[in-house]
């Protein structure tokens, strides 16, 4: 009776022990969804969806001016010349001219620009009196500009360019006067300068400019003065090359408003 009892107590251990896999493994499926129980279970695996390309947006900040290439104004001029073989050893004064002139000019997006210019300038009455004639110059140039800031407010810039000049000499003539003689004479001008602009107004369409210009005057016909006499000639004025001399130097000071469109 006692070998009964404890061979169906081994029996039944037995079972008890059979089951036991079969319960964890339930257990295991009931809650991780797998045969791991859930200390084993592996790490969970995300797909990670595809993001479309966006191209980049750059932006460029606005700039009032940036159409706007194009200006026409108007300055006023003043100007002295000198002859350049004497000025250091005579100590020849400079004689002062002034006048105004209109100019055009163009304007890159970037640090270049150019200008197209007419200006002329005469002597004052007191100093036509004194030297017993009276001096006008025009002078029409084309310049190169190189602007330093070309998107600030106030922007400096460095030019330098080439032009053609026509002097008249008025032999005993002042504005009210009329001339005993005429002397005409054609140059060829060179300068260099600094300026600026300053700019302001609606979008900055308006410009205030300035600069200051160094230049030279070459004399094409030194060597056939061409004098037209009138009734009264006062042969000491009349030098045999005329009132200008053949290289001159000098300088302008201009200062103007221009549109720019």
């Amino acid at each position: 009776m006692t070998s009964a009892k404890w061979v169906l107590g081994a029996v039944v251990f037995g079972a008890a022990l059979a089951a036991l896999p079969a319960a964890a493994s339930a257990d295991a499926c009931e809650c991780v969804g797998g045969a791991y129980p859930p200390w084993g279970a592996p790490p969970p695996v995300y797909a990670v969806a595809p993001q479309p390309y966006t191209t980049p947006i750059v932006v460029i900040p606005y700039v009032a001016e940036a159409r706007r290439h194009w200006g026409l104004g108007i300055r006023a001029t003043g100007m002295s010349v000198v002859d350049a073989r004497t000025m250091n050893d005579s100590g020849e004064e400079p004689l002062g001219m002034g006048g105004g002139g209109m100019f055009l000019r163009y304007r890159s997006s970037g640090h270049l620009g150019f200008e197209l210019a007419i200006d002329g300038a005469v002597t004052e009455d007191r100093d036509s009196e004194m030297l017993g004639y009276q001096r006008a110059t025009a002078i029409a140039s084309g310049s190169l500009l190189y602007r330093f800031s070309p998107r600030a407010r106030f922007d400096w810039h460095l030019l330098a360019g080439i032009g053609a000049a026509n002097t008249e000499i008025r032999y005993g003539a002042t504005q009210d006067l009329e001339p005993t003689a005429v002397e005409n004479v054609t140059q060829t001008e060179g300068h260099v300068g600094v300026g600026f602009e300053y700019k302001f107004g609606w979008r900055r369409a308006w410009v205030l400019s300035a600069d200051l210009r160094f230049m030279g005057l070459h004399r094409n016909d030194a060597e056939d003065a061409r004098i037209q006499a009138g009734d009264k000639v006062d042969a000491a004025l009349v030098r045999p090359a005329g009132q200008v001399p053949d290289d001159e130097s000098g300088a302008s000071a201009n200062i103007g408003i221009a549109y720019y469109f």
